[in-house]
């Protein structure tokens, strides 16, 4: 399916009955996730500042907090959001989402074991896209650094430049590559009577056949929360935010009827 037609689809949706419990615990996860966020920041600095020295504070910053925070978005972030994710399925299937089912995941001990172990997939695979990227474009500011120390400012500038370049290939190469484990949280949401590890196969399969339609799909919806981001700003990606769960779950569900 075309993507201006999943957008179509996607706003009649959005203007459907029972709309509002996914759209108001969509708005509420938003303000809370930021505010958890702001929390653990405030945290790990008042713990650094009343029991650590200055070693063991950098310490905590460059390692244990990104690990505790990675704890944090798998042990209760990512579960609250695959709960989020199901309520948007329940409202593509016509049927009516309670604010309840926002905690879905936390009811039971073998659906909470399934939204961390689907949680942590996800969290490995965007710590390695980070990574990527991140040491790529690293790699184009050490670059120029290292030039601009012998005193050539023009060929560092160039090789910056070059360098940089690369990275953009580079990124849209790993984007091209996270295609290919789009449809996992979709499959493994829609399909609790198969596996984890049977969910993430199914969606390499399904990503591998159609990997270039899912990085068109994601840089468009990239770009699409960049330019909102530099237009109405926060209030319009608290919407995008719902508005991504239901096109996401509606391309999923086209991906896996084209592979059938």
């Amino acid at each position: 399916m075309p993507l201006r037609a999943l957008h179509k689809k996607t706003m009649q949706t959005l203007g459907a009955p029972h709309t509002l419990p996914t759209l108001t615990v969509t708005l509420l996860f938003c303000l809370l996730s930021g505010t958890a966020a702001l929390l653990f920041c405030k945290f790990t600095q008042l713990l650094a500042l009343l029991f650590l020295s200055s070693g063991e504070a950098e310490l905590l910053r460059f390692t244990l907090r990104p690990i505790l925070a990675v704890l944090l978005a798998v042990l209760l972030v990512m579960p609250l959001w695959l709960g989020r994710l199901r309520m948007a399925g329940l409202l593509l299937a016509e049927e009516k989402p309670l604010y309840r089912e926002c905690f879905y995941y936390f009811k039971r001990p073998a659906r909470y074991a399934r939204a961390v172990g689907t949680s942590a997939v996800i969290a490995f695979f965007a710590i390695l896209f980070g990574f990527g990227v991140f040491g790529v474009f690293a790699g184009a500011v050490l670059l120029y650094r290292a030039v601009l120390l012998v005193y050539l400012p023009r060929v560092a500038f160039l090789l910056f430049f070059v360098a940089l370049q690369l990275a953009i290939a580079a990124a849209a190469g790993l984007l091209y590559l996270a295609g290919y484990l789009l449809p996992f949280a979709a499959i493994a949401v829609g399909n609790e009577e198969i596996s984890v590890a049977a969910a993430l196969a199914r969606a390499l399969r399904v990503g591998r056949r159609q990997s270039g339609k899912s990085f068109v799909f994601a840089l468009w919806q990239l770009l699409w929360l960049v330019l909102s981001l530099l237009s109405v700003m926060v209030l319009y990606v608290l919407w995008y935010s719902h508005y991504f769960n239901l096109i996401y779950l509606r391309y999923s569900m086209t991906l896996t009827e084209d592979f059938q």
